[in-house]
């Protein structure tokens, strides 16, 4: 994970670290970090077509009943609001919300007297995107620096505040945006990480977690090796112990994941139509396919696993293209297992 962190010595010296040795050296603290997870309407809709594309009545039947049966259970779960005044402590605190589009910000912008009604009823929005008058997001973004009210403050964005915003006074973030990009994932998380500040409060509402799992797998890697070059006076073996997840609703939401699953496998989605689509869109930012070679060892290998053998990510930076357009792409695709199935199929041996 390559996010850095940048700040000012006691002489005025800029200097800069990577996030993780930030955090493994005691200057950026640990994060509180919350799993929930909230299904947006076109969730929902995305898979009531899958269904309704289903030929067969009573298998249409079964799969409309499964749906119902998960969205009742994460109804009946603990609710966004009841969760949001468990763990947002100050009422007149501020907080940015990373949303996926103009749509998806307008979405959350009608939920937030829902979701943060119990913390506050008094709350200012904040809107800032390509959407808003240049101005207007001049303005909203000095008054997110500024805040100088009791209301609890809500920055709705999109694609603004992921670099070059550092505010002491943060409480947190809500990750409400789906995002298979470590360096965007990164940038949002960075945004609540402040020296010398309290440790800031994450809401991952999009099944995150994994990105957060491998940027304490790295912290743990930089104090083992710090240990080895005989450097322990420079990280705190307490850090790794801060690191803790909270967890609310992600059973049920995992129903909701296993159900869309099962729906692409049946339209034949994972494997021929998704490899097409992922292979289509990494040609699109120059990836040359002519000399990838897909060996056996490469059976349970992720497009991630290969784009870094075959420094790929290398030869993006070097045409100038932001590695943030590998956000759009099923990085975590075994693509290695989809070719083995498709030669399967080929040969007779099973279906696809």
């Amino acid at each position: 994970m390559g996010k850095t962190w940048r700040g000012k010595s006691a002489g005025g010296v800029s200097y800069e670290l990577k996030l993780t040795e930030a955090v493994a050296r005691g200057i950026l603290p640990v994060p509180i970090y919350i799993c929930a997870s909230y299904l947006f309407g076109e969730d929902y809709e995305r898979l009531e077509e899958k269904i309704s594309k289903i030929k067969d009545p009573k298998q249409r039947k079964e799969y409309e009943q499964k749906l119902e049966q998960a969205r009742r259970n994460l109804s009946e779960a603990a609710g966004m609001k009841e969760i949001f005044k468990k763990y947002m402590k100050e009422e007149n605190g501020k907080w940015i919300v990373f949303c996926k589009d103009i749509a998806h910000m307008e979405e959350i912008e009608a939920l937030c007297e829902e979701w943060f009604g119990e913390v506050n009823p008094n709350q200012t929005i904040l809107k800032i995107s390509s959407g808003e008058e240049r101005q207007d997001n001049i303005e909203a973004m000095q008054f997110l620096r500024r805040k100088e009210n009791e209301d609890l403050l809500i920055a709705l964005t999109v694609n603004m505040i992921n670099e070059s915003f550092h505010d002491g006074e943060l409480s947190g973030v809500i990750m409400a945006r789906p995002t298979k990009s470590e360096i965007l994932y990164l940038q949002q998380l960075g945004r609540a990480l402040m020296k010398d500040g309290k440790s800031p409060i994450i809401f991952d509402l999009v099944n995150n977690l994994k990105y957060f799992q491998e940027f304490r797998k790295e912290i743990e890697e930089i104090i083992r090796r710090g240990r080895e070059d005989g450097k322990e006076d420079l990280y705190d073996d307490g850090v790794l112990e801060q690191f803790k997840v909270f967890s609310e609703q992600m059973k049920f939401a995992e129903e909701f994941k296993k159900l869309e699953a099962n729906l692409d496998e049946m339209h034949g989605k994972s494997t021929i139509k998704r490899l097409l689509d992922i292979s289509e869109k990494l040609a699109g930012v120059g990836v040359d396919f002519s000399n990838l070679q897909l060996r056996e060892n490469y059976k349970y290998k992720t497009i991630k696993d290969i784009l870094k053998e075959q420094e790929i990510r290398e030869k993006l930076k070097e045409q100038g293209i932001d590695e943030a357009v590998l956000e759009e792409f099923d990085l975590d695709y075994e693509i290695g297992s989809a070719i083995m199935r498709l030669r399967a199929a080929y040969a007779g041996r099973r279906n696809i």
